[in-house]
């Protein structure tokens, strides 16, 4: 479980480090996917359809793919939001 908060760890860590360096002119944003992972009577089961930030249904198979779904439905939210900011003609777009 652990490691599969690493990839947000380290986008945390660039975060806090971009915040203390204050870069003049350069405006940044960043976007992590969480989600807690508990057993319960609402927890997803297999065959469960979710409907996704997108508007897709998506049915669940596998129960550990709950990184995933949340992951997709945080790409789909920052295409948005550059997409927005790229037809309002406001700066260039970097996506690492």
């Amino acid at each position: 479980m652990k490691l599969d908060m690493g990839g947000a760890a380290a986008v945390l860590g660039a975060a806090r480090a971009l915040a203390e360096l204050q870069p003049e002119g350069i405006q940044v944003h960043f976007i992590t996917a969480s989600c807690e992972n508990m057993v319960s009577g609402r927890a997803t089961r297999p065959g469960d359809v979710h409907l996704s930030a997108a508007g897709l249904t998506v049915e669940v198979n596998d129960t550990d793919a709950e990184g995933r779904l949340t992951l997709a439905d945080a790409i789909w939210y920052a295409q948005e939001q550059a997409g927005a900011k790229a037809k309002s003609g406001a700066g260039q777009f970097i996506a690492i």
